[in-house]
């Protein structure tokens, strides 16, 4: 390819400041000569007139992308967002893990469910009704058990319950708020050390452990500890496989425990970040997400 290749990164949150992973995404793409745009959804008008709609950056018309990034989560942020990524995805050339994709892993209960029905192992899950037996829940997933909102990352919204009258008292609140969650079998080495696969392509590039800080059940490498790189077997990466064919993300995280009894899949996201990674092993994965939106760009052109 001869001509400039022109990227849009739609940047996550409302500041000005760039996280270390899209300064990662955008240094890797500026060096390979593209012509990177980032773009901030909310600050992006939609202008709609008879014969077309319009979208516009401090009052400039932007032109459609070679390749559209998107690593803000639109799906929990405002429709206006939601409408502009639409919009930008639909002129765009290449477009990784478009938002048609992205539902997947937007709903966790959504996804456990799927997941199963997938024959992928996953921990017990329950979603209790509004006449909920709290025995059964009990006697189904067992006791401590793991709270998890259906929407949230980094541990976020994910409470460790230990007994009866918690486990009562905090579902009854969260009914009567109209909260939208679920509740998943506390699996004991997910809390010692939950590793994350990060799948490009349908591709595994990397494993590695991550394990939870002192006082914490939840492991994440933000705060916790680097468990180093991880070798996967062949039949684990079959499960992965799996999960990348039901998906079809481009970019895929996922999060697993290893029992006596083989993996469990804790969770699927669509937005693993490259920051933590690469501040704790120096590797950067940037240049696998530029190799692959090559390559689809290629086969699209």
């Amino acid at each position: 390819m001869t001509a400039k290749i022109h990227v849009g990164i739609a940047l996550p949150g409302s500041k000005d400041e760039l996280s270390l992973s899209s300064k990662l995404l955008i240094d890797c793409f500026s060096q390979h000569k593209c012509n990177v745009t980032k773009l901030k959804l909310r600050n992006i008008d939609i202008i709609a007139s008879k014969d077309k709609i319009n979208i516009s950056s401090t009052g400039a018309a932007l032109e459609p992308f070679d390749v559209f990034i998107n690593r803000h989560n639109v799906l929990d942020r405002r429709e206006h967002d939601f409408a502009v990524a639409r919009l930008i995805e639909d002129t765009s050339k290449v477009v990784l893990n478009p938002l048609s994709k992205s539902f997947f892993t937007h709903n966790k209960f959504h996804a456990n469910s799927l997941l199963q029905n997938f024959g992928i192992p996953i921990p017990k899950i329950y979603k209790p009704g509004l006449n909920y037996n709290s025995d059964d829940i009990i006697e189904t997933i067992g006791l401590p058990l793991i709270l998890k909102a259906n929407t949230g990352n980094q541990g976020k919204g994910v409470v460790y319950i230990d007994n009866k009258l918690s486990l009562i008292s905090i579902i009854d609140c969260l009914i009567n708020l109209n909260e939208d969650f679920f509740l998943q079998e506390f699996v004991l080495e997910a809390a010692a050390d939950c590793p994350r696969a990060v799948l490009i392509g349908g591709e595994l590039i990397a494993a590695y452990g991550r394990s939870s800080k002192k006082d914490d059940f939840r492991a994440k490498l933000k705060d916790g500890k680097f468990g180093g790189f991880m070798k996967i077997s062949e039949k684990d990466q079959e499960v992965f496989k799996k999960i990348y064919k039901l998906t079809e993300l481009d970019i895929l995280g996922i999060d697993f425990c290893v029992t006596d009894h083989g993996i469990k899949i804790i969770e699927v996201n669509a937005y693993p970040g490259l920051g933590n990674i690469y501040k704790a092993s120096g590797l950067n994965l940037a240049e696998n997400f530029y190799q692959h939106a090559i390559n689809r760009l290629q086969i699209k052109t």
